[in-house]
């Protein structure tokens, strides 16, 4: 709850912080809050950084999502929550940012590994989506990209 909480905060801040007309608009309470939010743990901060991706994934800032994302991961992967939810998700997001930027490959490997995690977990309804709406998309896309690197398109030969 007090993640959908954050999330929720850190929504309304960003909205304020990207406002068309900047000497208009008010500062809502909940952006003062989010700014003001100081995580107290390792985990905290790391789901700060998720939802920070997720904003910038939100309005189509993939480089800066994946970056957030990767800090979040990092995060998570030194306090050894690597096997977590929290941890697939964040996979599963980058995947949809990489995916996004012609990423391709990256992003069927990030959904495999989400995929994975998912499943050792025992949430085969996240395994289960994330296999039939998102990996064979990533895939396609990931083969196609090494076919046309492997055999890019010819020329047409000159006829005499």
């Amino acid at each position: 709850m007090r993640f959908i909480l954050l999330f929720a905060l850190s929504m309304t801040a960003y909205a304020d912080l990207y406002a068309e007309d900047e000497a208009e608009t008010e500062p809502s309470g909940g952006s003062a809050i989010f700014r003001e939010f100081i995580p107290r743990t390792e985990l905290e901060l790391a789901k700060k950084y998720m939802a920070l991706g997720s904003l910038e994934q939100k309005i189509k800032n993939y480089d800066r999502a994946i970056k957030h994302y990767d800090q979040a991961l990092e995060i998570l992967s030194r306090i050894g929550e690597k096997q977590t939810r929290i941890y697939a998700l964040l996979l599963h997001l980058k995947s949809i940012s990489e995916f996004r930027l012609g990423k391709f490959c990256n992003a069927k490997i990030d959904i495999g590994e989400a995929i994975a995690i998912y499943q050792i977990l025992g949430d085969l309804d996240s395994a289960l989506h994330a296999e039939e709406n998102t990996l064979p998309e990533f895939t396609d896309a990931c083969n196609f990209l090494t076919l046309r690197l492997l055999d890019p398109p010819r020329a047409p030969i000159p006829q005499d």
